[in-house]
């Protein structure tokens, strides 16, 4: 069962077949989309700054510093499909992952998905509410709907960063 104010590793029975194949999927969710017919899907950057993570985030990413966070909306043809949330701890911002700090409207898996080497964490899922650090930047968008949020962390040796992805209401529509 998924908590309103925790996040679970096991995603909850109650979630739609469609949307449950979205928020299991471990690729790239912007590769999903083209295979689904969504060709024209963009980036728009809500915030890229170095800033602290939110306490739920440290709990799974170890972090007392400032890491740089980089939020996004993906949207395409007047759907909102994905609000995206990524923290990256500067240990992550080496060698060829320094580019991470220069994504731009470049999607984050054109970076982590080409590199072999990276390992994706098994997810962790909860139910949005107005518990969510984000909820702000979501409640507009609800439509009374459940809308459900997937976390993994992407490893390299020692290194690793957060990537949380909240899936909007016009996932629905896939």
């Amino acid at each position: 069962m998924i908590s309103q104010k925790k996040w679970y590793k096991n995603l909850d029975s109650s979630v739609p077949p469609n949307l449950s194949a979205w928020l299991l999927h471990e690729g790239s969710f912007m590769e999903r989309l083209k295979n689904h017919g969504i060709f024209g899907a963009k980036i728009t950057i809500i915030n890229e700054s170095w800033q602290l993570p939110f306490d739920d985030e440290k709990e799974i990413l170890p972090i007392e510093s400032e890491a740089l966070v980089r939020e996004v909306w993906i949207t395409s043809e007047n759907k909102c499909w994905m609000l995206a949330r990524s923290v990256i701890p500067s240990g992550f911002l080496k060698g060829k992952f320094k580019a991470l700090q220069d994504l731009n409207t470049r999607p984050i898996g054109t970076i982590l998905f080409q590199d072999k080497n990276i390992v994706r964490s098994e997810f962790e899922f909860r139910l949005i509410d107005h518990t969510f650090d984000l909820y702000h930047q979501l409640k507009n968008n609800m439509q009374n709907t459940k809308m459900y949020a997937r976390r993994s962390l992407f490893s390299i040796e020692k290194d690793a960063l957060l990537l949380t992805e909240v899936f909007m209401p016009d996932m629905m529509t896939l």
